[in-house]
């Protein structure tokens, strides 16, 4: 397992295993299908975070509207009370 972890850090003596029959075959498969995994990864944790951000960003949004629209309600009530005309 260090080993593996070497080669994906560059911390690894390809020299030693160039002569082996299909070790770089399996070198570079493992380089390829660990890294498409990291960035799977990767790209799931920003999306989970961006995801995040958004709906929060959202309800802010909707809640801006509904305070705007209560003002505005609460607005046209009292100037229609200031308005009225007394008999």
């Amino acid at each position: 397992m260090a080993s593996c972890i070497n080669m994906l850090f560059g911390v690894f003596d390809f020299e030693s295993i160039k002569d082996l029959q299909f070790s770089v075959a399996f070198y570079w498969i493992y380089m390829v299908v660990v890294s498409l995994v990291l960035m799977n990864m990767m790209l799931a944790i920003v999306l989970d975070a961006y995801d995040e951000v958004s709906k929060e960003s959202y309800k802010k949004a909707a809640n801006m509207k509904l305070a705007n629209r209560v003002v505005t309600i609460c607005g046209d009530v009292v100037s229609e009370r200031s308005f009225t005309w007394k008999d």
